[in-house]
């Protein structure tokens, strides 16, 4: 194992005097113990010719030690007479660090510039070694692990990174694949629809979600400080031409629907005396329309333990929901006011035998045909708060798609056959 130096300010033992072309004397160089870890001797300081006075550094350094040493380089410097100085460095190996084992001679020189000194110049010469020498080397050495470390952690961050660019294209081709499916799937179900034919059996129509998704993307949003008020309008009405157009499935077992249960408002009930199936569409009116509940989601959130004024401790339970609903903005021709406002409402009626009610009852949809009204989104929010007999609190959000209906029709889910249709150019039963 090599050791390596800690010295404090070292400097060799005695000056070399001029007085011939080499010298004997010997030169120690102490650690910061005292003890002395290094001999420099047979120092020559000019050429050996008698004509060549050229200023040149020769020397043996030997490892007294007593076990291997790791060295940097040491330091000498030339004492002019004149008490100018001329510095130098010389290492032992031909690297900035070299393992120097015990007992070990080695041959070190160093050539000046021609005029550093001369003999009739020169006085003498001292060496050291400095103590910043072991803390610079470890320093070095720490530094390059760790510029070694982060050109490794590059490369596999690199790596790592090229890895998820590939396995993000692949996914986000297989979702575009399914997405254009998707979409074909729905444009030729739309097609079918506006041409009021039959639909395909088990005809889901499309998400609201991804309808409002879309609409907030697309929308033009609010007016720039940097536009005029006729560019925002051109750009609203540019976007409006679209006429972006939705086919939604109300569907009553899992959609948003009134808990009327005995009523035949968002249900379909069968009346045997008049061997009739009906069912009424309501849409509940607001100061800016209409609106129409068609998907619900609801997410548990946490939950918490809370008191009264009593003293009463319920386990209250948090929750999110989302309300997606149809934003009327206009009432449709085939709707009609109810008695003391409030609501328009559609009436459906479906003349059938009780045996074919019993099984269409379950199995009838309700489709709404509807166009892009407005550009935004509306929004809205409240919260429930928990009650004893109700420890729930909900944080409502509303997303509202403003449209106008264009058609409704009514289909069973199993064969794709279109029963009633409202709106277009008659409405009808089939």
């Amino acid at each position: 194992m090599f050791n390596a130096l800690r010295f404090m300010s070292l400097t060799a033992v005695g000056e070399l005097l001029f007085g011939a072309l080499a010298f004997a004397q010997t030169f120690e160089v102490k650690d910061e113990r005292g003890s002395v870890v290094l001999t420099i001797r047979t120092i020559k300081m000019f050429r050996d010719s008698g004509k060549d006075d050229s200023p040149v550094f020769e020397a043996a350094v030997k490892n007294v030690s007593g076990q291997a040493l790791t060295l940097e380089a040491l330091k000498g410097t030339v004492h002019k007479k004149d008490g100018s100085t001329v510095e130098f460095v010389f290492s032992v190996c031909d690297v900035r660090w070299c393992e120097f084992p015990t007992d070990s001679v080695r041959n070190v020189n160093h050539l000046f510039a021609n005029g550093s000194y001369t003999p009739a110049t020169f006085d003498s010469v001292t060496f050291s070694l400095t103590w910043q020498s072991e803390s610079q080397r470890i320093a070095a050495e720490a530094q390059e692990r760790k510029d070694a470390a982060a050109v490794e952690a590059e490369a596999v961050e690199a790596q790592a990174a090229e890895a998820r660019a590939k396995k993000d294209a692949a996914e986000a081709a297989r979702l575009e694949q399914l997405e254009a499916a998707e979409r074909a799937r729905v444009a030729e179900a739309k097609q079918i629809a506006l041409l009021q034919k039959s639909v395909s059996p088990g005809f889901l129509g499309e998400d609201i979600r991804t309808a409002v998704a879309t609409l907030a993307r697309s929308s033009p949003g609010p007016k720039s400080e940097f536009e005029t008020t006729a560019q925002y309008e051109a750009r609203v009405a540019s976007f409006m031409a679209r006429r972006q157009q939705y086919v939604f499935v109300n569907n009553p077992t899992a959609d948003a629907l009134r808990d009327a249960p005995d009523s035949d408002c968002e249900h379909f009930k069968y009346n045997a005396d008049e061997q009739m199936l009906t069912r009424t569409v309501s849409l509940f009116t607001t100061a800016e329309g209409a609106a129409f509940e068609l998907k619900v989601d609801i997410m548990p959130t946490g939950q918490y333990v809370a008191t009264n004024a009593f003293g009463v401790r319920k386990l209250v339970r948090r929750f999110e929901k989302n309300v997606y609903e149809l934003r009327v903005t206009k009432k449709p021709e085939f709707f009609e006011e109810a008695v003391g406002g409030g609501e328009w409402l559609l009436k459906i009626k479906l003349p059938m035998r009780a045996t074919e009610a019993m099984v269409l009852k379950s199995t009838l949809r309700i489709v709404l045909v509807c166009t892009v009204s407005e550009p935004d989104i509306r929004r809205g929010q409240w919260r429930t708060e928990a009650t004893i007999t109700e420890p729930s609190e909900v944080h409502v959000h509303t997303k509202g798609l403003p449209v106008r209906i264009d058609k409704l029709f009514v289909f069973d889910r199993r064969t794709g056959r279109i029963m009633a249709l409202f709106g277009g150019v008659s409405s009808s039963t089939q």
